[in-house]
């Protein structure tokens, strides 16, 4: 596919890529981020193409808007405790027991780990923000996950 081909498709495709992305993330300007970042990733792969790559242009609209998602909603993840920490969360049993467990926490342990899931920083960010290693926010992540997990299924745990 040559360049020319390469912009008629895009142009033919940019409509339904967009409503597609828009659909998952709920925010145009996000959208056209995806958009965007699927026409680089075809055109990367432009001598490959076939003629007909309307398919390949929404799973990778889709799966780009779903990771965008992902990153853009932290979540609690748990083994088998994964839900995003929204408002709407706030109203779940399970966040408001991993709520309560959280904050037994040692204060710096809860710290790092709010940063990390709940502000979904990342461990470079938290390292240069509380003046830790990066090893040492990335440990103490694990270690309060760890924590939380044996506290949740524990059924004598106070919480």
């Amino acid at each position: 596919m040559d360049e020319t081909q390469f912009q008629k498709m895009a142009e033919a495709l940019r409509g339904n890529m967009l409503a597609t992305a828009c659909r998952y993330l709920h925010d145009t300007s996000e959208a056209e981020d995806v958009v965007q970042d699927v026409l680089v990733r075809l055109w990367k792969m432009c001598d490959r193409l076939q003629p007909d790559v309307k398919n390949l242009a929404q799973v990778l609209t889709r799966n780009l808007a779903i990771d965008r998602l992902r990153q853009l909603r932290p979540h609690v993840d748990i083994e088998g405790l994964n839900f995003a920490i929204s408002p709407e969360a706030v109203d779940d049993p399970r966040y408001e027991r991993i709520a309560r467990l959280i904050s037994h926490l040692p204060e710096d342990m809860q710290t790092v780990f709010r940063l990390r899931h709940a502000d979904g920083m990342s461990y470079e960010d938290i390292a240069r923000l509380t003046g830790i290693a990066e090893a040492t926010a990335r440990q103490m992540v694990s270690r309060a996950r760890r924590l939380l997990l044996k506290q949740y299924n524990n059924p004598t745990t106070q919480s």
